[in-house]
């Protein structure tokens, strides 16, 4: 096997395996409080957290980026990175635990958590608002010193720890439990992912924090992902709190839905931006940024029609598939229909949001980070405006769309800057359009022709193995119109990968 299928298939494996854990960490969540009120209450509240620490994700992206994009970065200078890059995040985190301990009666509903009976949850939430931005920051070291696999597995583990505390303490500390196994996971991967950076050599060394300065575009990259990502956990916090006044359950299920599409998305995705990010920074810094849109279009190609065969199968049997995985416990006919509905809808984000991320790697890489930026924002706003519309017209269906629809306007913004710097719009215009109707009569006839599953199966066990047969056959069906319809080439990965 090449280095670089190495690269691609463990990380991929890693992913998978740790994205079936995110999913089963969801169905103890679904069996020990279903869509209850204070599951609803808990994830708003997270929510409203996350928005405070939206500088995470930017500066995680603005290290693993630039460092890929810039030759100017020592490894003797490294040390000074971390150390710069921590104090600049105990500061911002100090500050914030100030602001909490002044107003967090206001601001966060805490009255449900057995754990913050005596002002308990304040002080998980500061120790969590220390610990996850730490985390994630060693985390991203370990890309920047290539350790992509052991980064993988310190994902991993993190995942494995939350898992455990749902088990040991959901029973006695309620949604509290959540909270918790989050904290447990921070901590596990600030200690391994610090103990791995040590061992390659890499420590907090104080050099000032003028050596970020020395990180190529790195203020501009900062910048335009930090505008991005205020605005988009402004619309999770928003459509959160919305859903919360809506009706009982909704946020719930929401996660539930989202869960499954996130974890077809980031398995196919993520493992194959990491692969094929290289490429692109490769081709730009060759002054060949005219072949890059080709060359992004012609390689995620494969990842699309397979994301698309996932998602509309998911999203055909819906109603079966999560009363397989969530309809125990706590979870109930009510949440199972209103999960299932939610689920077939978010399904349709699963491909833009696929693309865009893809294409805002190539934008990165031509160092378009106002363009990237403007689409975030756009997208963002857009989700906030459908759901003050939903809330206001009290419109469940509407607010349930708002995050397929805003996703879509975006991907319209990022492709747009992509087809114009192509040119020759009117026949890539025509040629998209002609292949996405292919697809959907693949995929129209592949459902039409799958065997629905029987009512009246006695276990779960026969509810698998029948959504299973049905899926095979849909499948075969799947690939056999795409090839026939030459939306797949037998020949694609001999020539594309060579």
């Amino acid at each position: 096997m090449s280095q670089h299928l190495q690269k691609l298939v463990l990380p991929t494996l890693i992913s998978i395996f740790s994205f079936a854990l995110i999913l089963g960490n969801q169905l103890l969540t679904s069996y020990y409080f279903g869509t209850s009120p204070e599951l609803d209450r808990y994830l708003t509240t997270l929510a409203a957290i996350h928005f405070l620490l939206f500088y995470i994700y930017p500066l995680k992206e603005t290290l693993t980026s630039s460092t890929y994009l810039s030759t100017y970065i020592k490894p003797s200078e490294l040390n000074g990175v971390l150390a710069a890059v921590i104090a600049i995040l105990l500061l911002i985190s100090t500050l914030l635990s100030l602001v909490l301990m002044t107003f967090y009666k206001e601001l966060l509903a805490n009255d449900y958590v057995t754990i913050s009976k005596e002002g308990g949850l304040l002080v998980y939430i500061l120790i969590y608002l220390f610990l996850l931005p730490i985390s994630e920051t060693f985390n991203s070291f370990l890309i920047v010193l290539n350790l992509t696999l052991h980064q993988a597995l310190v994902r991993l583990g993190s995942i494995v720890t939350i898992l455990i505390s749902i088990v040991l303490l959901s029973r006695s500390l309620g949604v509290g439990s959540l909270l918790l196994g989050l904290i447990f996971a921070q901590i596990f991967i600030v200690s391994l992912s610090g103990l791995l950076l040590m061992l390659n050599g890499l420590r907090p060394k104080w050099q000032g924090f003028r050596v970020l300065t020395r990180i190529p575009f790195a203020i501009q990259a900062f910048t335009a992902i930090s505008v991005t990502s205020l605005f988009a956990l402004l619309h999770a916090f928003v459509e959160k709190f919305t859903m919360l006044s809506m009706m009982s359950g909704l946020v719930a299920s929401y996660l539930y839905g989202i869960s499954i599409v996130n974890v077809l998305i980031s398995v196919l995705t993520l493992p194959f931006i990491n692969f094929i990010w290289p490429k692109f920074v490769d081709l730009v810094n060759r002054d060949e940024e005219d072949q890059i849109f080709s060359y992004a279009c012609n390689s995620m190609r494969p990842v699309i029609i397979i994301l698309i065969s996932f998602t509309s199968f998911i999203g055909y049997f819906s109603l079966e598939i999560v009363n397989l995985l969530f309809k125990r416990g706590e979870f109930t006919n009510q949440s199972a229909m209103v999960t299932a509905e939610m689920l077939s809808i978010l399904l349709f984000a699963a491909v833009p949001v696929c693309i865009a991320a893809i294409f805002s790697k190539v934008l990165f890489a031509q160092k378009h980070f106002i363009i990237v930026m403007f689409s975030g924002v756009f997208s963002s706003l857009s989700g906030i405006f459908i759901i003050l519309i939903a809330k206001a017209i009290d419109s469940i269906t509407l607010i349930q769309w708002n995050w397929v629809i805003s996703n879509f306007l975006g991907l319209i913004i990022i492709s747009s800057k992509l087809f114009i710097q192509r040119g020759n719009l009117y026949k890539t215009f025509f040629s998209i359009l002609g292949y996405a109707l292919r697809v959907y009569i693949i995929v129209s006839t592949s459902l039409f022709l799958t065997p629905p599953l029987p009512n009246d199966l006695p276990n779960k066990q026969a509810e698998f193995f029948g959504l299973l047969f049905s899926f095979l056959v849909y499948i075969l069906i799947f690939i056999f119109l795409s090839v026939l319809l030459r939306v797949i080439n037998l020949d694609y990965r001999t020539r594309k990968y060579a």
